[in-house]
């Protein structure tokens, strides 16, 4: 395992280990972790602080989640995420994003993300949850066995496509956006308002839509 709780300001490139740990003894102001990151355990990587940036790939195997508790804004592009457990960003700051994520279990965001490219999640295991979702790119969410829901979208700035392609249940609060497509075996919820700007529209298929 690598611990990192002395330097408050971290950069780390092209890191191979069993897990990576930042911040848990004291808060950190912030992170970089670029170039390659390969993990191998259950630990996985766990970062607290302030401010983390990543811009290139993260693989973790042998079980291990990632885990960011963030205080101020973590901005993740470029590159691709592969993590064998969960995803959890659990801090009360925000989130700027541009990536393929994919992972075995359930991805979870605690507080708003702002798309600032393209994004895909990806979940082979567990659902995928958001508390609200900004940003003019295209989302793709695949949940094979678990639900999706997500608080307002496009609330502040308006998405492009939102494709949900797969999902065992949809849940959704208010939607602006150019297109939305939901595919569901359970059922969809669309709580409040949905406005959509392109010819594509709104397309559903799932068992029961309220």
């Amino acid at each position: 395992a690598m611990f990192c709780d002395v330097d408050p300001e971290a950069v780390i490139q092209n890191l191979t280990a069993k897990s990576f740990i930042v911040g848990s003894v004291t808060r950190i102001t912030g992170v970089t972790v670029s170039g390659i990151v390969n993990l191998d355990g259950t630990a996985g990587m766990i970062l607290i602080g302030k401010d983390f940036v990543r811009n290139g790939s993260v693989t973790i195997t042998g079980g291990g989640s990632l885990e960011i508790d963030n205080s101020g804004t973590i901005t993740s592009s470029g590159g691709t995420m592969n993590i064998s457990g969960h995803y959890l960003q659990s801090g009360s700051g925000t989130t700027n994003v541009s990536y393929n994520l994919t992972t075995g279990d359930y991805i979870t965001f605690t507080s708003g993300i702002t798309l600032i490219g393209n994004s895909i999640y990806n979940s082979a295991g567990g659902g995928v949850t958001f508390a609200s979702v900004n940003g003019g790119y295209n989302i793709d969410i695949y949940a094979a066995t678990g639900a999706v829901s997500a608080g307002n979208i496009g609330g502040t700035i308006p998405l492009s496509a939102i494709t949900v392609h797969t999902a065992s249940d949809v849940t959704f609060g208010d939607i602006s956006a150019a297109s939305l497509s939901i595919t569901a075996t359970g059922s969809t919820d669309l709580t409040g308002n949905v406005l959509t700007s392109a010819i594509a529209g709104v397309v559903i298929g799932t068992n029961t839509l309220t």
